[in-house]
């Protein structure tokens, strides 16, 4: 009975965490409609480097948009396991919607993707495995 009782409360904890991966990824696949016409997807460099909690930064990011160079600002996800973080002078993928001052970064999108299917596969694993066990 206790034991029963400890599984279904774990279960439902590893629901929880499901659901808030897949929240979370449509929230950062949300953060800029990349099919809008003033967007752009363009390359830029890493000028200023601030890190922020969960191995994200903060950084202002130049680009050179038809014949015109803008500094914008753009949250660099962190790595997820390993890996090495954004320094000034890195050039990362952006998108940028023409006269905003606020980049998003295509690893944000990926990471916001990644992070929904996991949850999702998550999720249904956790279904299945309640399924088969009550």
């Amino acid at each position: 009975m206790e034991l029963e009782l400890i599984a279904k409360v774990l279960m439902g904890a590893a629901a929880a965490v499901c659901l808030w991966f897949i929240i979370k990824g449509l929230i950062d696949m949300q953060r800029i409609n990349a099919g809008a016409e003033d967007v752009v997807e363009t390359q830029g460099v890493v000028r200023q480097v601030k890190p922020l909690q969960g191995g994200a930064s903060h950084a202002v990011i130049t680009l050179n948009v038809e014949d015109e160079v803008v500094h914008v600002e753009c949250e660099l996800p962190g790595p997820w396991l390993s890996g090495r973080k954004h320094r000034v002078t890195d050039v990362v993928a952006v998108l940028w919607r023409r006269g905003d001052a606020r980049a998003v970064a295509v690893q944000t999108i990926r990471d916001g993707q990644r992070m929904f299917l996991i949850g999702f596969i998550a999720l249904a694993l956790t279904a299945a495995l309640y399924v088969m066990l009550f």
